[in-house]
Formats: structure tokens, C-alpha cells, sequence
């Protein structure tokens, strides 16, 4: 026991030590929560995501069209009759501009899903700060009862003193209260040394090294830190908006599309599409008299005369074969299927994910509400024991028995805290909230 002890005290004094280096802050539960989205260690990967898929899209639109032709040519006529012919053509092939309009629509599809996954991401980051601001929360109020064991146990050493001064008590209370004490500083050094590591693993989620944060405990409401009791809220409601916004099934969904319009990108290289050209032609043809060897007199008229015509035309080529359907198509289309599937999978059980979370929800905040009773209420009866024990009405063993209810009481109260506020807050992550739309 007293090897137990010594090196708990230990721990402790290198954890105080530790602490004592960095400055403190209080953090409330919507601090932490934003500090961990905003400024957290994943923020540079949640903002990285899309920004990928968001350059994928700008350069599947800055591409041109394949089969874009520009066509250009001149001629003229070497037996001398001064003709001259400038022509030039802009043809298209219409199946390039629709591809282009497919890897549009893919790298489009690509980047709903990409901001999908990084919403996805932050809810899961604010419910990890979450759940480790809970976390430290509760080790501290473990401490604080372990502290007021201690404090407790020294009262009672106190007492035994003077109770054995006047021969009231033999030497065996005296040992056991010393016992008391013993275990009641290694349970202490236990649970500060707690707090400091939770302490730390909030720290680091919120990017706030070098700092030793300690929870702000909430305001003492029904539902605190929260807007609302669980018991204000509709399970049907939560269900329809965890449909509505969760991000992973919004990703699953932007997957489905983008792989459904890889399919219609692949099946376009065997599509019969048509070519589309606009051309333009300039003739220009010189009539030298030379040219009306025969008849004199139309070569005296028109000799010399310069004729120019402009023609304008349009063209369309239409295939008579098409390509058959690649393997990229079908793995694609089969892909796109599968999503949608797993997709219709995912919002039944979110819909079935929400409805337990509910009900433990509502079970957590019943049962916080009776152990707090139950804790103030095992505060007074330790009160009431140590004056019974002072007047000779009990012995120190039926105190220690008594006290190690008490304490065990007002630790339960501390779990059963700890517990409604992390069936709160599974519930926010199942509806797909980062907590902070919950203020």
C-alpha cells in the first residue's frame, strides 16, 4: 500500500510540475470545439480535400474541345489567268465538345463529394474535441472528489487524535485512519495525473500547445452546455435531418454522380457524333485580254475586269459506324451502382443510428439528473457522520464504510455527468452536426 502510495505521489509531483510550466485557461465546451475545426491539427487536410478536386475542375474546363481543326489554304492558277483562291475552315467534332462537357461534369461531381468528406471530417474533429473536452472535464471532477477524500480522511486522522488523547479509541482506529489516508493521497496523485493527460490530448486536438487547458464546467441548466434538453427534442426531426445534411451520405451520393458521369464519359468515345464545320472562300480572278483570243471585241470590253466572290458554307459529317462500348463504361456504370446502393444502405442505418443515440441520450440526462441528487445528498450525510463519529455514536470502521459510500456516490454522479454529456454529444455527430450549430 504504502509502495502504491509513494509512487502515485510521484506521478502526481512530476504532473503538477509539468502543468505548473504552462500557463492555464478555462476552455467551455464550444470553445474547444471551435478552436479544434478552426485551428486543430486537421485542419490543413480538411481544407487540402477539396481544394484537389477544385483545381481537378478548373482544368477540366480550361481544356478545348478535341477535334477543334482550323483549316486554311491558298491556290492560284499557274497557266497565268491571274485567278487566286484564299479559303479557311473551323471544324468541330460535336462528340469532343460533349466529352468535354463530361470530364466537367466528373471533376464537378468529384468536388461535391471532395467537400462532402471535409464536412464529414469536421464533424468527426469536433466530436473527438468534443468527447476529450468530456473527458477532462470529468477528471477533474474525479479529482476534486478524490481531493475531498483526502480532506476527509485528515479530518478524520484529526479526530481519531483527539478521540485517543481522552481514551475513548484504541491504537487500531489510529491505523486506520492512517490506512484511510494512505489510499485516500494515492487515489488523489491518480487522478491528477489524469487530468493532466487529458489535459494534454485536448491541448493537442485544439492546437493549443504549450498551454494547460482545464474545462469550464456549464452553467448548472437542464441540458447545459447545450441549447435545449434532449427531452425538448423529436427523434423523427433529428432522424430527418441527419438524412438531410450528414456529409458522409452526401459524399456517397456526389461519389455515385461522379461515377455515373464517368460512364457517360467513356460511352461517348463510341457514340455516332457529327463533325460541324464553317468554312469561308475568296476567289479573285483577273480577265486579261489574253484570255479572249477569239473575239476581239469582249477582249476590249473586259480585258483587265478583276471579278471577286466570297462563298460561305456549312458542313456536317455524320458517322455511319460507331465504336462499341469500352470496359471502362461498364466498370464505371457498375461502380455508379454500387454507390447508390451503399448510399440507400447508409441512410437506413443513420436513421436507425440517430434513434439509439436518442434513447441513450434521454437515458443519460435521467440518470445525471438523479445522481446529482444522489450527490448532494451523500455531501450532507458525510457531514452528518463525521459529527456522530466526533460524539462517540459510531466507530471509525462504520465512518470508513459510510464514506467509501459517499465518495463512491459522488463519483457515480461525476460518471453519470460525463455520460450525458457524451450521449449529447454522439447524438450531434449522428445528425451530422460539428456541435457548434447545437449553441
Amino acid at each position: 500500500m504504502r509502495s502504491l502510495a509513494l509512487a502515485a505521489v510521484l506521478v502526481a509531483g512530476i504532473s503538477r510540475a509539468a502543468a505548473a510550466a504552462d500557463p492555464e485557461e478555462r476552455i467551455t465546451l464550444e470553445d474547444a470545439v471551435e478552436r479544434a475545426v478552426l485551428h486543430g491539427p486537421s485542419v490543413e487536410v480538411a481544407g487540402g480535400i477539396p481544394r484537389v478536386a477544385e483545381a481537378e475542375r478548373v482544368a477540366a474546363r480550361a481544356v478545348l474541345p478535341e477535334g477543334l481543326e482550323l483549316d486554311a489554304g491558298a491556290a492560284t492558277d499557274l497557266a497565268g489567268t491571274g485567278e487566286l483562291r484564299v479559303d479557311a475552315a473551323l471544324s468541330v467534332d460535336l462528340g469532343g465538345v460533349a466529352r468535354r462537357a463530361r470530364r466537367v461534369a466528373v471533376a464537378a461531381a468529384a468536388l461535391g463529394a471532395a467537400r462532402a468528406e471535409a464536412s464529414h471530417l469536421a464533424v468527426d474533429v469536433a466530436a473527438h474535441a468534443a468527447r476529450a473536452w468530456v473527458v477532462l472535464l470529468h477528471a477533474e471532477r474525479r479529482a476534486a472528489v478524490a481531493a475531498d477524500r483526502v480532506a476527509a480522511a485528515r479530518t478524520l486522522g484529526a479526530a481519531v487524535e483527539r478521540r485517543l488523547a481522552h481514551g475513548d479509541v484504541s491504537e487500531l482506529e489510529r491505523l486506520e485512519a492512517a490506512l484511510e489516508l494512505a489510499g485516500a493521497e494515492s487515489e488523489a496523485a491518480l487522478a491528477d495525473a489524469e487530468v493532466v493527460g487529458a489535459a494534454e490530448t485536448l491541448s493537442a486536438l485544439t492546437g493549443a500547445a504549450g498551454t494547460a487547458l482545464r474545462a469550464a464546467a456549464p452553467a448548472a441548466a437542464p441540458g447545459a452546455p447545450f441549447a435545449k434538453s434532449v427531452t425538448e427534442l423529436r427523434v423523427e426531426a433529428l432522424a430527418a435531418e441527419a438524412l438531410a445534411k450528414r456529409a458522409d451520405l452526401q459524399a456517397l451520393r456526389h461519389a455515385a454522380e461522379a461515377a455515373g458521369a464517368r460512364a457517360r464519359l467513356a460511352r461517348s468515345g463510341a457514340e455516332p457524333w457529327p463533325r460541324l464545320g464553317v468554312g469561308v472562300a475568296l476567289d479573285r480572278l483577273v480577265l486579261e485580254p489574253s484570255a479572249f483570243r477569239g473575239d476581239a471585241a469582249l477582249a476590249a470590253s473586259l480585258g483587265g475586269a478583276v471579278d471577286t466572290g466570297v462563298l460561305v458554307g456549312v458542313k456536317l459529317v455524320f458517322p455511319l459506324a460507331a465504336g462499341a462500348p469500352g470496359r471502362d463504361a461498364e466498370v464505371a456504370l457498375a461502380e455508379a451502382r454500387l454507390l447508390s446502393a451503399r448510399a440507400a444502405l447508409l441512410g437506413a442505418s443513420i436513421e436507425a443510428e440517430v434513434r439509439a443515440a436518442y434513447a441513450r441520450a434521454v437515458a443519460g440526462e435521467r440518470a445525471a439528473a438523479a445522481m446529482a441528487t444522489a450527490g448532494d445528498a451523500a455531501a450532507r450525510a458525510l457531514a452528518l457522520l463525521t459529527k456522530a463519529y466526533d460524539a462517540g455514536e459510531i466507530g471509525v470502521l462504520e465512518l470508513l464504510a459510510a464514506k467509501d459510500r459517499v465518495f463512491a456516490t459522488r463519483a457515480r454522479a461525476a460518471d453519470a455527468e460525463a455520460a450525458r454529456l457524451t450521449t449529447r454529444i454522439d447524438l450531434a455527430a449522428a445528425t451530422g452536426s460539428t456541435l457548434r450549430e447545437e449553441r
